[in-house]
């Protein structure tokens, strides 16, 4: 499912050239040298450079489920293909132990 998802956003061009990790050849090193020859370029061309970096790692932990669903309607996938991942994601749940002792399972609405 993943391999299929991720052709149909490269296809698709759903997400966005500048966009690292989660895409093969668009690692850590690539986004480093991308960077650093942009930076070399402006510096070249005798222009003020500022590098503003924002990590959304913990991004996926928070995003709402529902959302998620209009957001796949959005890009084009198949009813088939969102149903399957609204069931997986739908039939989470999640509960606390600590010292042995287990909270009651509740439902996720977020997170992937």
């Amino acid at each position: 499912m993943q391999k299929q998802l991720q052709e149909y956003t490269e296809i698709n061009k759903i997400i966005p050239s500048t966009q690292y990790r989660f895409r093969p050849g668009h690692g850590c090193c690539t986004a480093l040298l991308n960077i650093t020859d942009d930076i070399f370029k402006s510096v070249d061309q005798g222009n003020l450079t500022i590098l503003t970096q924002l990590d959304y790692i913990r991004a996926f932990d928070s995003i709402n489920h529902q959302l998620l669903i209009v957001f796949l309607h959005y890009v084009g996938l198949s009813q088939p293909a969102i149903n399957l991942l609204a069931d997986y994601i739908g039939s989470r749940s999640q509960a606390v132990r600590i010292d042995g002792n287990l909270s009651s399972f509740l439902g996720l609405d977020s997170g992937v």
